[in-house]
């Protein structure tokens, strides 16, 4: 994520205590104003081409819910980033 306050890493750490209350066990799926991001689930980063200030919300979705959004195949949950562009 592009680096524009004080504190870049926010996104980092809320989907990190995603992680420890369980939500996710594997890669989500990352969907960003409704374009779902292809990347390599099986490293550990995603770099995103957003910064802090262009993001309005952030949703996590648990495994059953994404696989019903997003498909069958998408059975680890899904981070849905929606930015001030969706708004305009």
């Amino acid at each position: 994520m592009l680096d524009d306050t004080s504190n870049p890493k926010y996104l980092v750490d809320s989907i990190n205590k995603v992680y420890q209350k369980k939500i996710f066990t594997k890669s989500p799926i990352v969907a960003i104003d409704g374009v779902v991001l292809k990347y390599d689930k099986t490293k550990d980063t995603l770099i995103l081409p957003l910064k802090q200030s262009d993001i309005t919300s952030v949703t996590y979705l648990g495994p059953k819910v994404s696989a019903i959004i997003y498909g069958k195949k998408e059975i680890y949950g899904a981070i849905v980033i929606n930015t001030v562009a969706l708004n305009k």
